[in-house]
């Protein structure tokens, strides 16, 4: 990534899976290129020195905070208010008003003064006052991870098919919100409107990791403005996953060489926003169309802590893999950049028969054409989303490229 070292921090709730993994991995990514880097987290379980957790002690004293903790209290209110809202929106921004971290208690922690920030995902952390705050005493460059839709939005992580996030603005029309609850119909605009003044005085920048967020982001009201949207594309440690060893990971996971495996998964598979429906009726569409000797050669194989029960009423074979190369998906999120006619099938957004159009054209597939597109699902992946990659897009963002 050049010879321009940076001082970079990194911040985050956490410190692994999901968000707080791919903050990692950059963190990582960073450090190989020679950068100083601290990730700062509200609560630390790895043991790497590079992460540092934030002291529970250090509150901020500014005067608006005074003033806010002071007008809480005489109105007898001992918390902020947590909204009642739909958990398929994942409303978990509660409040970006009033600051959570001090800036100089930062830099103390970290030990420099950074002149990069990136802030991915920090819910109950850090919120759009302290990245400011941060910004304001460091001057450093600062730059948002959009690992979902929350930087976009008045507190929502997945804002459905709500447009307000780029028409009008958050309001108080917000779907996620309970609409009888008068204490916080407002919160949604209050945060919005908050959030946007934060980040357009602080004058940050958007990564993001597919394409489908980089659409968000170039229509959102608060990034529309900023003139490259930077698309790390999801981050690979392409050591890790590649097809070097297929057959011992095979034997490892007791795979038959002559079976068809379908691979799916998330951390979660009962939530609604994973889309397991629609690869239900999916595959059961699949199931009638084979052959029963198809049938018993075929394997869904699900890496997930929760199974959703959709699965159930699918007579194929199931297998379980708590955790973990043609790709078949909908067109969404990584999918739609990533997976091409040559290494996969991406399939309409929510159409079932689309989908298993894909998976019944990999099913019947010969083992030299499948093996070339296993192929070129594996350049794919290493061109567009491996660590070096994501090294050249970061070096592009800070301007430190060769």
């Amino acid at each position: 990534m050049g010879d321009i070292k940076k001082n970079i921090l990194l911040l985050s709730t956490g410190d692994v899976n999901g968000a707080y993994e791919a903050i990692y991995k950059i963190a990582q990514i960073l450090l190989a290129d020679g950068h100083n880097v601290k990730m700062l987290v509200k609560q630390k379980t790895k043991s790497d020195a590079f992460i540092k957790q934030y002291p529970a002690s250090e509150r901020p004293n500014s005067l608006l905070n005074r003033v806010v903790r002071k007008l809480v209290s005489l109105s007898g209110k001992k918390n902020r208010i947590v909204p009642h809202s739909d958990r398929n929106y994942y409303f978990l921004s509660h409040d970006e008003l009033v600051a959570n971290i001090e800036p100089e208690a930062v830099i103390s922690t970290i030990g420099f003064v950074p002149e990069i920030i990136i802030s991915g995902m920090t819910d109950g952390f850090v919120n759009s006052a302290d990245l400011r705050a941060i910004q304001k005493t460091t001057k450093a460059k600062g730059f948002t991870l959009a690992v979902d839709m929350n930087h976009f939005t008045g507190g929502c992580h997945y804002a459905w098919d709500c447009p307000r996030y780029f028409t009008t603005g958050c309001n108080n029309e917000c779907p996620a919100l309970a609409p009888a609850d008068a204490r916080t119909k407002e919160l949604a605009g209050v945060n919005f409107r908050r959030k946007l003044k934060n980040m357009t005085d602080a004058n940050f920048e958007c990564i993001v990791m597919s394409e489908w967020t980089a659409k968000q982001a170039q229509q959102s009201l608060i990034y529309k403005n900023q003139q490259k949207i930077y698309n790390i594309n999801s981050i690979i440690d392409m050591t890790m996953f590649n097809n070097a060893n297929k057959d011992i990971a095979k034997r490892i996971f007791g795979f038959d060489e002559n079976k068809f495996y379908i691979l799916t998964g998330s951390q979660n598979s009962r939530d609604e926003r994973k889309g397991f429906r629609y690869l239900s009726d999916g595959l059961k569409i699949v199931e009638q169309q084979l052959t029963p000797e198809q049938k018993e050669n075929v394997v869904i194989v699900v890496v997930s802590r929760a199974i959703s029960t959709e699965f159930d009423s699918i007579a194929l074979t199931k297998k379980k893999i708590d955790y973990i190369t043609d790709v078949v998906g909908f067109d969404m999120g990584v999918v739609g950049n990533m997976v091409n006619d040559a290494n996969g099938h991406v399939a309409k957004l929510r159409n079932s028969e689309d989908l298993a159009a894909g998976l019944l054209k990999f099913i019947g597939m010969d083992k030299s054409d499948y093996k070339r597109h296993s192929q070129n699902a594996h350049a794919q992946a290493k061109q567009y989303s491996s660590f070096e990659y994501v090294s050249e897009v970061l070096a592009q963002a800070f301007n430190t490229e060769k």
